[in-house]
Protein backbone atom coordinates (compact mmCIF):
# COMPACT_ATOMS: atom_id res chain seq x y z
CA UNK A 1 0.00 0.00 0.00
CA UNK A 2 1.26 3.46 -0.96
CA UNK A 3 0.46 6.43 0.64
CA UNK A 4 0.21 10.14 -1.21
CA UNK A 5 1.06 13.38 1.24
CA UNK A 6 -1.55 16.10 0.21
CA UNK A 7 0.00 19.11 -1.40
CA UNK A 8 -0.59 22.10 0.66
CA UNK A 9 1.13 25.25 -0.85
CA UNK A 10 -1.73 25.09 -4.11
CA UNK A 11 -2.49 28.75 -3.14
CA UNK A 12 1.12 29.79 -2.33
CA UNK A 13 1.65 33.47 -2.94
CA UNK A 14 5.61 33.13 -2.68
CA UNK A 15 5.72 33.99 -6.75
CA UNK A 16 4.78 37.47 -6.43
CA UNK A 17 6.56 41.15 -4.96
CA UNK A 18 3.94 42.66 -3.06
CA UNK A 19 5.78 45.53 -2.44
CA UNK A 20 6.05 45.95 -6.08
CA UNK A 21 2.77 47.48 -7.80
CA UNK A 22 2.54 47.73 -11.50
CA UNK A 23 0.27 49.36 -13.86
CA UNK A 24 -1.06 48.14 -17.36
CA UNK A 25 -3.54 50.29 -19.04
CA UNK A 26 -4.75 48.64 -22.61
CA UNK A 27 -7.19 46.72 -24.59
CA UNK A 28 -8.43 43.75 -23.14
CA UNK A 29 -8.38 40.85 -25.73
CA UNK A 30 -10.03 38.30 -23.38
CA UNK A 31 -11.72 37.20 -20.38
CA UNK A 32 -11.70 33.46 -19.06
CA UNK A 33 -14.09 33.23 -16.42
CA UNK A 34 -13.59 29.84 -15.72
CA UNK A 35 -13.19 27.73 -13.26
CA UNK A 36 -11.11 27.08 -10.69
CA UNK A 37 -9.87 30.84 -11.46
CA UNK A 38 -10.75 33.56 -14.05
CA UNK A 39 -8.39 35.48 -15.94
CA UNK A 40 -7.98 38.83 -17.65
CA UNK A 41 -5.52 39.54 -21.24
CA UNK A 42 -4.86 43.00 -21.67
CA UNK A 43 -2.72 44.47 -24.13
CA UNK A 44 -0.58 47.08 -23.12
CA UNK A 45 -1.36 50.33 -25.01
CA UNK A 46 2.59 51.46 -25.15
CA UNK A 47 4.25 47.99 -26.44
CA UNK A 48 1.79 45.91 -27.48
CA UNK A 49 2.77 42.91 -24.99
CA UNK A 50 -0.10 40.73 -23.74
CA UNK A 51 0.04 40.62 -19.67
CA UNK A 52 -2.34 37.95 -17.91
CA UNK A 53 -4.06 38.25 -14.67
CA UNK A 54 -5.24 35.81 -12.20
CA UNK A 55 -8.43 36.29 -9.80
CA UNK A 56 -10.00 34.49 -7.88
CA UNK A 57 -13.04 31.40 -8.67
CA UNK A 58 -15.87 32.88 -9.97
CA UNK A 59 -18.82 31.96 -7.35
CA UNK A 60 -16.67 34.36 -5.12
CA UNK A 61 -16.71 37.16 -8.19
CA UNK A 62 -19.96 36.50 -8.06
CA UNK A 63 -22.26 37.58 -5.20
CA UNK A 64 -25.11 40.23 -3.70
CA UNK A 65 -23.09 40.98 -0.64
CA UNK A 66 -21.32 44.69 -1.38
CA UNK A 67 -17.42 45.34 -1.14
Amino acid sequence: MALVGIASAHHSFAMFDRDTEVVVSGEVVRWAFNSPHVAIYIRNAEDGEVWAFEGGAPPGLVTDDPP
